[in-house]
């Protein structure tokens, strides 16, 4: 079975022990000479953002406007549209106010809730929760008219993760289910919060392999030992499930990509 074929259907959510550690030490150097510099984390973020996506802030501003320019509040302003359609189209815009939005708000934390549980248990995050995310998206990016310059960069950057992604898994640095999540992610977040998720993401990595370097110094009583998650975690041949660092990454930033602020408005 070549690469692609073991990527495509690797679900692994462990990361070996000492790449986890690197990956937070970098992130910690990065940050320290930020500050030694006199700058600070925050500012390199909104300045990093203000490259990469020009369009996306433009397009963001534009999320802002009232419904009745974007979506399906639209229709109710069509010179075809009857009184009779227009009552129904109001009836569904506020149901959809009142209900879908919030679901839609909730839907990607509730699927990185679950990609960190799973890793947590299983040291697997499914292929069909990957795509689970990418269909989410693209669900969203219709449901609150999200411009097409816009979809389109945010695919550029899962794109652009998942090669590197696809890069670490065959250098045996990471699972493929972290690399695939690292990607769906990502492509709800955009160029804007790419670097300060994978900043995040290895930090948090760092101290989720250390706490579990400092669990495995411990023994393992017999009433532990019945939980076989926590026995795979105290395990030195096992890796670090670091679906958990991604996902808890995800919620940090999640509140500042432009769906979240477009759901939320």
């Amino acid at each position: 079975m070549n690469i692609f074929a073991r990527f495509a259907k690797d679900e692994s959510g462990a990361t070996a022990i000492e790449y986890g550690l690197i990956a937070a030490l970098i992130s910690v150097a990065i940050i320290t000479a930020i500050t030694l510099l006199g700058g600070n984390l925050g500012t390199l973020f909104t300045g990093i953002a203000g490259r990469l996506n020009v369009t996306e802030r433009r397009e963001e501003q534009l999320a802002a406007l009232p419904l009745s320019f974007t979506g399906s509040k639209r229709l109710l302003h069509h010179p075809l549209t009857t009184p009779r359609h227009a009552r129904a189209w109001r009836s569904l815009y506020r149901w959809w106010s009142s209900h879908l939005s919030t679901i839609a708000l909730l839907f990607f934390p509730f699927a990185m809730a679950f990609a960190a549980s799973s890793d947590l248990l299983t040291m697997r995050i499914s292929n069909k929760l990957v795509l689970l995310l990418v269909a989410g998206f693209a669900l969203m990016a219709l449901a609150i008219d999200l411009p097409l310059e816009l979809v389109a960069m945010h695919i550029a950057c899962a794109l652009a993760v998942l090669v590197v992604g696809f890069a670490f898994f065959a250098l045996g640095w990471i699972g493929g289910g972290d690399a695939k999540l690292a990607a769906a992610t990502t492509l709800w977040l955009g160029f804007g919060l790419a670097l300060p998720y994978l900043v995040y993401a290895a930090l948090l990595g760092g101290v989720l392999t250390l706490g579990i370097l400092a669990l495995r110094q411990l023994p393992l009583t017999p009433l532990l030992a019945r939980f076989v998650w926590l026995e795979r975690l105290h395990d030195r041949k096992s890796g670090v499930p670091y679906g958990v660092a991604l996902a808890i990454a995800g919620l940090l930033v999640y509140s500042n990509s432009a769906i979240f602020e477009r759901l939320a408005a």
